[in-house]
């Protein structure tokens, strides 16, 4: 089996295939032009291409087959960069930015639920958006409710954070859904309508700072339980990497301790990243964490905890140990700085 990497501009054959008739360290093979159609017919990053569509032998050095031992490597030439890659739309831009979408997923989703006709949304959610159970609602069609919730949640997952919060909210109530969680649900579909043509970009960044994240949370949001949210963002760069947005398991009791359980959460993402960098041999300056609670942030700073705080003990612990090991930096920031906020409450005009 080989396959193309459209990256490395390069065909990997697996090390237990046996290539018939290939001696030597080096052979070359035909010309660009003439390789396997299921190369130059699919811009996916590993192409899977049958054996019997070996490249063959000839004089050319438009390619070549480096073998060494029981790998074999053929490097190509290609100026075609991919436009797709497992259902991702990539706009290429001229600075050497890239623009990263789900375009065509989104039209599905809009034709599935007739939401193509739909008139635009300017917001995920209305700003008053605080779902509950409806027990005196009338039930509607669960599997259609669970196919379009479980859809866009696939979107809130891959390319679009900006409607993970509200996903998130409408993905409580997947079991019994009424009529009044059907319509709630076409609000991010004609926000998506709307918004269809914007992407996630990936630029270059000059930034000293390899990694950031980003700390929120909303203290006592869910009316039911009281528990808070928590909105999680990290970038490389400046550019995107993760976000989540989620419900504890624990109820907070202050807005302090919600945003330590925020911080906790982030401070050990950033340092796993941190750990896989280093296996990747790629030097790391410490990452940041930045917050916009001075409650959390002075705490952070103590070297003891008062009577009113030693429920957030272990938490407080392990992020002071490791600020105190310099392999993190705490930063506070505006509430007009917080990238994560987006995370943690719905976002009204």
């Amino acid at each position: 089996m080989w396959f193309y990497n459209q990256e490395t501009k390069k065909i990997r054959i697996s090390r237990d295939f046996q290539l018939p008739q290939m001696q030597g360290e080096v052979q070359t093979c035909q010309d660009l032009d003439n390789l396997p159609t299921a190369v130059m017919e699919h811009e996916n990053h590993e192409v899977p291409i049958n054996t019997h569509e070996a490249v063959p032998h000839s004089q050319t050095k438009e390619a070549a087959i480096q073998i060494e031992g029981n790998q074999l490597e053929l490097t190509v030439k290609s100026k075609r960069q991919p436009t797709q890659h497992l259902g991702y739309m990539i706009t290429w831009h001229k600075d050497g930015s890239l623009g990263l979408s789900q375009s065509d997923l989104i039209r599905k989703i809009l034709y599935d639920n007739d939401m193509s006709d739909s008139k635009g949304g300017k917001t995920p959610c209305n700003g008053k958006f605080y779902t509950e159970i409806d027990d005196e609602g009338e039930i509607i069609a669960i599997t259609a409710y669970q196919r379009a919730i479980g859809s866009l949640n696939y979107l809130a997952q891959h390319t679009q954070p900006d409607i993970m919060f509200t996903i998130n909210q409408l993905l409580r109530y997947s079991i019994k859904p009424t009529i009044k969680h059907w319509t709630a649900i076409k609000h991010p579909m004609r926000y998506l309508k709307a918004t269809i043509n914007l992407s996630l970009n990936f630029s270059k960044c000059t930034n000293k700072t390899l990694l950031e994240g980003w700390a929120d949370a909303d203290y006592a949001n869910d009316r039911t339980d009281r528990k808070s949210i928590t909105g999680i963002r990290t970038s490389g760069y400046r550019n995107l990497i993760s976000w989540l947005s989620k419900k504890p398991t624990v109820v907070a009791q202050s807005t302090t301790e919600a945003e330590f359980i925020a911080m906790n959460i982030c401070a050990k993402k950033l340092r796993w990243m941190s750990f896989l960098l280093m296996k990747m041999g790629i030097e790391d300056s410490k990452p940041t964490l930045y917050n916009n609670t001075s409650g959390a942030m002075t705490i952070s700073k103590q070297a003891t905890l008062n009577p009113n705080t030693k429920n957030i003990e272990i938490r407080f612990q392990y992020l002071r140990d490791i600020v105190l090991k310099r392999q993190l930096t705490i930063v506070e920031v505006g509430t007009d700085n917080m990238l994560a906020d987006v995370l943690t409450k719905p976002l009204g005009l």
